[in-house]
């Protein structure tokens, strides 16, 4: 499984976990940068600028640091200490599979602890495909009975070190859309906080430094109907994802994302990237391309496209060579535009360039590679 493939893999059993069909609300997704951020990024676009090289590893995936990782983040989600896996439980996970650990919160006795997942199936029962509402909403009820006793019991903790990522999910909290409580969008920011500034603390995120001034923001939507009702929506949960950052460059791909529901409670932790940092004796490029530059070249390169600047980044997910990867490079996004076969318009799938500051004749790394011939499901 490559990065691509294990982002898109992780992304999908969240979802799937979560037990409902639910979305982005639009328009929500916002970048709050600080003004001294925007200050160092202003530096960065300035030609002449030192961009520091980067170098990129794994996380320890050693027996003592998976059980001080799956710990710390079951805590994050349980409220509460969970103390670290033991180190026999960790060995054993990582001997059935080196690079992927997967644990579950367990209760016994009022004392949580981890122990190997796949060993222990989950507890509470599992929706079927296509069911109405009415069965969705036995199968919430009789779940929530199955961990009355201990909801931290539908916590679970995967860490894929092939994947560079880790996923911790509090099936409980994330499965639950009956609760009428909405703490709103400040205090779940402020849940946000706290467990950033305890994943920092920790040190075992596995990430390297995160970009804390530059957060971004969104809301997942829930949408419901009472009997012959008209439908309507609410906030399911507050989801707010900082990037990993090499000085103060974004790594592409890289980022920590945290789901607080509407209730309060953390829903779900996701750490995707690799151990990030500057390199070895402060190497660095020149910048001798201006942003405005490479922005003109983009827009000639893809006329017709919608193009949005994303400043300067690591193209870490957009490449499998390392030394191109440790070198920052100027992003795009690009959402082709056309015409539908009924002759609307239309808004392609978008895609991402990369071009050089260095040099400017340089082809682009383009991520993920456009397929203009696509039509997507033809049923």
């Amino acid at each position: 499984m490559n990065k691509t493939q294990a982002l898109i893999t992780a992304r999908t059993r969240l979802a799937l976990a979560a037990g409902l069909v639910l979305a982005l609300s639009a328009g929500q997704a916002a970048a709050q940068a600080s003004p001294a951020a925007s200050a160092r990024q202003a530096e960065l676009s300035r030609v002449g600028a030192l961009l520091p090289l980067a170098q990129f590893g794994t996380a320890d995936n050693t027996p003592l640091a998976v059980a001080a990782r799956a710990g710390t983040l079951a805590s994050l989600l349980a409220g509460s200490p969970v103390p670290a896996a033991a180190p026999d439980v960790a060995a054993r996970v990582l001997a059935l599979s080196p690079e992927r650990a997967e644990f579950a919160v367990r209760n016994a006795g009022g004392a949580r602890f981890l122990v190997d997942a796949p060993a222990e199936p989950a507890r509470g029962p599992q929706a079927a495909a296509g069911a109405s509402d009415e069965e969705i909403a036995a199968h919430a009820q009789a779940a929530a009975r199955a961990y009355a006793r201990d909801p931290a019991e539908s916590i679970r903790v995967l860490l894929d070190a092939r994947g560079h990522e880790a996923l911790a999910l509090h099936g409980a909290v994330a499965g639950d859309y009956l609760s009428q409580a909405d703490v709103g969008a400040t205090q779940a920011r402020a849940t946000f906080d706290n467990v950033l500034q305890a994943l920092q603390a920790s040190g075992t995120s596995g990430l390297g430094a995160l970009g804390v001034d530059a957060v971004s923001t969104a809301r997942l939507m829930q949408a419901e109907r009472a009997a012959d009702g008209p439908v309507t929506t609410r906030v399911k949960a507050y989801l707010f994802d900082v990037p990993v950052v090499v000085g103060a460059i974004p790594v592409f791909g890289a980022e920590a994302s945290v789901a607080v529901h509407r209730s309060g409670q953390v829903a779900s932790i996701r750490l995707t990237g690799p151990t990030a940092q500057p390199a070895q004796r402060g190497a660095a490029l020149v910048r001798t391309v201006s942003p405005d530059v490479l922005e003109r070249r983009a827009r000639a390169e893809h006329p017709g496209a919608k193009i949005v600047p994303l400043g300067v980044q690591y193209p870490w997910l957009a490449t499998q060579d390392t030394a191109l990867a440790a070198r920052p490079r100027q992003v795009f996004q690009v959402q082709p535009r056309g015409m539908a076969d009924d002759g609307q318009a239309t808004g392609g799938r978008p895609h991402y360039v990369f071009y050089s500051v260095e040099d400017m004749r340089a082809a682009p790394l383009v991520w993920p590679q456009p397929q203009p011939q696509a039509r997507g499901d033809k049923r």
